[in-house]
């Protein structure tokens, strides 16, 4: 076979980071000088406990084909299938003999081994530990028996990559998110790890990920670019150019849907493009002129000043993320009626005369 996977039966455990590299070294004979010679920059390792699932040929199977140089693919955390590591197996090599466990009978399983993975591109590792936050928990019981419960997909921020500032992460179905938070302000890094649990929410815009579908977006007066940085790790952000001078260049969505009267919250991912100039971000009533939320957005050296006007209200601080983006949620100060709505993004809002652009990523429309 040219491919094969093997779960662990745990978590990765007892991580250990270090650097290989071939250094030469002496002193001299007073030892009051010392020289140092290395070859190269060396390369990074990460050492871990590791055991396959209740069967010791699949972990054989695995250091037979790190011995015969390999790559492995390494996902520290299935629900986030965007950080992955391909690694070469640097021990142990064949021949080998697995141990017992040191943990027989109290936490793990019967045979484990200690590996070390240095990875192909010689980068050092970023945090690697599994997801283990749980959804619902008994006292008492071992945290291997935790469940976790949700239908569908949802998005959390990941602390791998991105310096620090979140990655726009994606939970299967079942998996608890483990969201980071930053301790001091939104604007990061994030170092506090949180488990989110709030309830199902469905964003009522379309195409959030396609602001160039013309069958749902309306680019008035704009040059949209696709292919930008976003902060998932990808390039599905857009860049929204107003190069006019005589008009406000807008892209619209109109086919909003508010089925029961309550509140909404509108929320984008932004990063500062070129100009510095002001941008407003909207959502309004198709059936008026009445404009429920206007986000203002002011940057200044890529660092944005979020306020509002109109009906809206801001819902906390912006979060920082990685790639400079940042995101903001406003939400009406109270219930929408139900029809059509519109959400509407201006890059140059101060005046006709106004141009530059923006990026973004990711609009939200929630109730």
């Amino acid at each position: 076979m040219s491919q094969r996977v093997l779960l662990l039966r745990e978590p990765l455990r007892e991580l250990k980071y270090g650097q290989s590299q071939s250094v030469y070294v002496a002193d001299s004979l007073d030892y009051t000088q010392r020289q140092a010679y290395t070859i190269g920059s060396g390369a990074y390792e990460l050492t871990g406990r590791i055991r396959f699932a209740d069967n010791p040929q699949t972990l054989i199977d695995l250091i037979k084909a790190g011995a015969a140089t390999k790559t492995i693919v390494y996902y520290p955390n299935l629900s986030d299938p965007g950080v992955s590591y391909s690694c070469l197996l640097i021990k142990p090599i064949v021949p080998t003999v697995l141990k017992q466990d040191p943990n027989t009978g109290l936490i793990f399983g019967d045979q484990d081994v200690e590996i070390v993975l240095r990875k192909t591109d010689q980068t050092p590792f970023q945090a690697s530990q599994q997801n283990i936050l749980l959804f619902s928990f008994r006292a008492g019981d071992r945290i291997q028996e935790a469940t976790y419960s949700r239908v569908g997909t949802a998005r959390y921020a990941s602390n791998v990559g991105g310096g620090g500032y979140g990655r726009v992460s994606t939970a299967t179905t079942n998996i608890a998110r483990l969201h980071w938070m930053s301790t001091k302000s939104s604007a990061g890094p994030r170092n506090v790890p949180t488990l989110l649990l709030e309830g199902a929410r469905t964003n009522l815009i379309l195409q959030s990920a396609n602001l160039k579908k013309t069958t749902v977006w309306t680019a008035n007066t704009l040059t949209i670019t696709s292919g930008q940085a976003d902060p998932s790790g990808g390039s599905v952000a857009f860049k929204l150019l107003d190069a006019s001078t005589t008009v406000i260049g807008n892209l619209t969505q109109t086919n909003i849907t508010i089925a029961a009267a309550t509140r909404a919250t509108l929320s984008w991912f932004l990063k500062a493009g070129t100009g510095n100039v002001k941008s407003w971000v909207t959502l309004r009533s198709t059936n008026g002129a009445s404009t429920f939320i206007r986000g203002t957005v002011t940057w200044s050296s890529g660092i944005p000043t979020f306020g509002t006007s109109a009906k809206g209200q801001l819902i906390g601080p912006a979060d920082r993320w990685s790639c400079g983006f940042y995101r903001q949620a406003f939400r009406t100060t109270g219930n929408l009626t139900t029809g059509k709505y519109a959400t509407v993004i201006i890059p140059a809002a101060t005046a006709a005369a106004a141009k530059g652009s923006i990026i973004a990523y990711g609009p939200q429309v929630e109730v």
